[in-house]
C-alpha cells in the first residue's frame, strides 16, 4: 500500500497496483489511483481525483473539484461545501453524495446510486423551498433536480436526506429503490409531499402533516408525527404506524389516512413506549387481537386492535376492557376489508 501526503502546493501523484491512500492536502492537486482500492481525498483546494480501477473512495474536500470514479464500484464526495463540484461515476455500481451546485454522473453502472443530503439546509439564511424530480433522469439529458442547484444523470436509485425543508416542498423519486426522509424547518406549519416513484421505496415524512405517495413498487411508508394523508399506489405496500405509549395527559398522537388500503397491502405496528406510563405494545391478546365492526369495543383483557367497519378507523386499545384509553391510528378510506392477516407486529 502507498500512503502519500500532498505539500502545500500543487501535487501530481498516482498510486500503484495496491489499494494506496493518497492526501492531497492543500493547493489544486491531481491524483490518481491506479489499480486497487484506493482512498484519495483532494483537500482544500479545486483538485482532480481519479480512482483508476478498482472499488475507490473519493473525497474532494473543499473547493471546485472533478470527481472520477473509472471501473469498479465506487463512492464519490465531493465535499462539504456550496461550490459546484463535477462527479463522474465511470463504470460500476457508483454511491455518488451530491450537495449544493454539483454536477452528479453515475455513469455506465447497472444501479448506480445518488445521495442527496442537505448540510446546508439553509443556504442564504432562509429554509429551502425544494422541487426535486429524480424521475426522468435517465442516460440521455441533465435532470435538475432543484436540490440548491444540483444536476443529475444516469442514476437508478436515490437516497435522500432533507434537513430544514420548507414547507410545500415536493421530492419526487427515481425509476429504482429510494429512501427519502424529510424533516421540515422550525417554524413551519405546514409539510411537504413525497413521490416515491416506479421502485420499491423507503419514505418517511416529517412532523408535520405531509402527502406521501408510495407509487409502483412494493413500498415502506411511514408518515412521520403529523395527520398525513398516503397512497400506497401499485404494489404490495406496507405501512408504517409507530404505537406512542405517552404519559397521562402527554400529546395525541396524530392520525393517518391511507387512501387507497387494498388486498395485498400491510401494516406494520411498532411502538414507542415513555417508560414507567401505563401498558406496552406486548400487553397484546395474541389469541384475540382484532375486532372489527360498525361499533367495535374491546372485549379482552389483554391489547387489542379495533377497527370500524363504517368509517374506516383503526385503533389499538393496549389493555382491552381496562381505563387506558384506545390510540387511534389511521383512518382507511372505503373502510375497506382488514383481518389479522394485514398486520406485521414488531413486538
Amino acid at each position: 500500500m502507498t500512503v502519500y501526503r500532498g505539500t502545500d502546493g500543487a501535487d501530481n501523484r498516482t498510486g500503484s497496483s495496491l489499494n494506496d491512500r493518497l492526501y492531497g492536502l492543500l493547493g489544486n492537486d491531481t491524483l490518481k489511483g491506479a489499480a486497487g482500492d484506493d482512498y484519495i481525498s483532494g483537500g482544500r483546494g479545486d483538485d482532480s481525483l481519479d480512482g483508476g480501477v478498482g472499488r475507490d473512495q473519493l473525497d474532494g474536500g473543499i473547493g471546485a473539484d472533478v470527481l472520477f470514479g473509472g471501473e469498479g464500484d465506487d463512492y464519490l464526495d465531493g465535499g462539504q461545501d456550496n461550490v459546484r463540484d463535477k462527479l463522474y461515476g465511470g463504470a460500476g455500481d457508483d454511491v455518488v453524495q451530491a450537495r449544493a451546485n454539483d454536477v452528479a454522473d453515475g455513469g455506465a453502472g447497472d444501479v448506480d446510486t445518488l445521495i442527496l443530503t442537505s448540510d446546508f439546509a439553509n443556504i442564504g439564511g432562509d429554509a429551502t423551498l425544494y422541487r426535486i424530480d429524480l424521475s426522468g433522469i435517465d442516460g440521455a439529458s441533465y435532470a435538475s433536480t432543484g436540490f440548491a442547484g444540483v444536476k443529475a444523470m444516469n442514476f437508478e436509485q436515490a437516497n435522500v436526506v432533507i434537513a430544514d425543508a420548507a414547507a410545500r416542498s415536493t421530492i419526487t423519486g427515481s425509476k429504482g429503490h429510494d429512501v427519502i426522509a424529510v424533516s421540515v424547518a422550525e417554524g413551519q406549519t405546514s409539510g411537504v409531499t413525497i413521490k416515491g416513484g416506479a421502485g420499491n421505496d423507503e419514505l418517511t415524512g416529517s412532523s408535520l402533516k405531509d402527502v406521501l405517495y408510495g407509487d409502483a413498487g412494493e413500498d415502506i411508508i411511514d408518515g412521520g408525527a403529523g395527520a398525513d394523508v398516503l397512497f400506497g399506489g401499485a404494489g404490495s405496500d406496507l405501512f408504517h404506524a409507530v404505537l406512542e405509549f405517552t404519559y397521562p395527559g402527554g400529546p395525541k398522537q396524530a392520525v393517518d389516512t391511507i387512501r387507497d388500503f387494498g388486498a395485498d397491502d400491510f401494516i406494520l405496528v411498532t411502538d414507542e413506549i415513555y417508560p414507567g406510563f401505563g401498558p406496552s405494545f406486548e400487553t397484546l391478546d395474541l389469541n384475540n387481537p382484532l375486532v372489527s365492526g360498525s361499533a367495535p369495543k374491546a372485549n379482552s383483557t389483554g391489547g387489542q386492535f379495533l377497527y370500524n367497519t363504517t368509517s374506516g378507523l383503526l385503533s389499538y386499545d393496549p389493555d382491552g376492557k381496562g381505563s387506558q384509553a384506545a390510540i387511534d391510528l389511521y383512518k382507511l378510506t372505503g373502510a375497506p376489508t382488514l383481518t389479522v392477516n394485514d398486520f406485521i407486529l414488531d413486538i
